[in-house]
């Protein structure tokens, strides 16, 4: 093979790569897909536990229903000051799960129930289809007597 029919192919490939690459750069860039905002309406019903002293750090486990989560289980860990509970909180959904913060304000009522609100709500990250979520949320609760569950309907909005 002569020299001039080397050099035109080897012209011809560097010609292909340059174009290849001149046509990658030139197409639009594939970006992830943007997270989607997602109602949250979960009802959490806790197992019963003993009696908590006004101090005291816990760890309350339970079942949650509702979305964007579906059946699953969630688990608390819980620090009491008082009547503040500060919660470190770990859901378990259908698809994965989601960890965060929230603040617990219990009030105590005269016939021996306790009512709380959640306040400060947050998750914080996600993994599974929940991966990389965030969002804010609130809610309310009760426990009617020291020997039944305690039950908290969570409400906000997650980003996944």
């Amino acid at each position: 093979m002569n020299r001039s029919v080397m050099c035109r192919r080897a012209t011809r490939a560097s010609l292909g790569t340059v174009l290849g690459v001149a046509l990658a750069l030139a197409a639009p860039a594939v970006s992830a897909a943007k997270p989607k905002t997602h109602k949250l309406n979960v009802t959490a019903v806790f197992d019963r536990r003993p009696g908590v002293a006004p101090s005291a750090s816990f760890t309350a486990t339970g079942t949650i229903a509702g979305s964007p989560f579906g059946h699953g289980a969630i688990v608390r860990q819980v620090k009491a000051a008082g009547n503040v509970l500060s919660v470190r909180l770990t859901l378990f959904g259908e698809s994965g799960s989601v960890s965060g913060t929230a603040t617990d304000r219990r009030t105590f009522n005269p016939n021996g129930s306790v009512t709380f609100t959640v306040t400060s709500g947050r998750i914080l990250r996600g993994a599974g289809a929940y991966r990389g979520a965030t969002g804010k949320f609130t809610g309310s609760g009760s426990e009617p007597n020291l020997s039944a569950s305690v039950t908290e309907r969570l409400h906000g909005t997650v980003k996944y």
